[in-house]
């Protein structure tokens, strides 16, 4: 885990006692990133990483290249489980070299529009960097797993955000995902997580009311977040799971 300079002692102290975690503080981050990222090689992603203001997709990506082990599952915290992710355990099982990752499928929205700005914005790069890279505008970072960090190509994320910065792309709060999109297009290492499997809900419209089968994890990607703490609290009761960590 990345600090990104928000946890007091106090939070890391439950994280320690809950759970075997290890937290990385934001100086210690900045300065073993330096080991990865030459100036003189990658000038436009050292530039994001180290000139730009702080944005929480800065973290993000330390904590890919930080993690010390070689197979990675990266989620964010607003992901609940509801079964068995039998998709992700075969992966690590069988250690599949392929990288297994979340989508917007944008079921509920006609295919001229989009559903926010940012989203929008995103496409239209998508068009932008037609010729140049193949790209994956759909690509959620809520969830993915990553098969190694030999993915991560830093020549080709430097090129990347040479393009992004060409258009002030870089500043966008979902850069990261742009960014990890893109590179797992190009690279041909790319499997999406079926839709009915794992949910991305942006908005209340893309939220799963009645719980399917097959549902497995739901990311509580932003406006849908209003229910995330009534469906964890109710998941935490049905498992009793800090009964079973504590």
């Amino acid at each position: 885990m990345v600090d990104d300079g928000t946890l007091t002692e106090k939070d890391k102290f439950a994280l320690h006692h809950l759970f075997e975690v290890t937290i990385v503080a934001k100086s210690e981050s900045a300065r073993k990133m330096k080991r990865f990222l030459s100036k003189s090689k990658y000038p436009d992603f050292y530039e994001y990483r180290f000139t730009q203001r702080d944005t929480f997709s800065k973290v993000k990506l330390d904590s890919l290249f930080l993690c010390p082990f070689d197979r990675i599952i990266c989620m964010d915290s607003d992901v609940l489980f509801f079964s068995r992710p039998h998709r992700i355990l075969d992966w690590l099982d069988k250690g599949s070299s392929k990288v297994l990752y979340n989508f917007h499928s944008w079921k509920n929205v006609d295919a001229s529009q989009m559903p926010d700005m940012e989203h929008a914005f995103r496409e239209l790069l998508r068009r932008y960097l037609h010729g140049k890279f193949t790209f994956h505008s759909t690509f959620n970072a809520g969830l993915f797993c990553l098969p190694n960090k030999g993915v991560l190509d830093l020549r080709m994320m430097n090129q990347l955000f040479k393009l992004f910065d060409e258009v002030t792309y870089s500043r966008f709060s979902i850069v990261d995902e742009t960014l990890l999109g893109c590179l797992f297009a190009n690279t041909k290492v790319g499997t999406k997580l079926p839709a009915d499997e794992c949910v991305v809900a942006p908005f209340m419209m893309d939220y799963p009311r009645e719980k399917s089968e097959s549902l497995q994890a739901i990311h509580y990607a932003s406006e849908s977040k209003v229910v995330f703490p009534f469906d964890a609290v109710s998941l935490v009761r049905r498992t009793q799971f800090f009964h079973k960590l504590l």
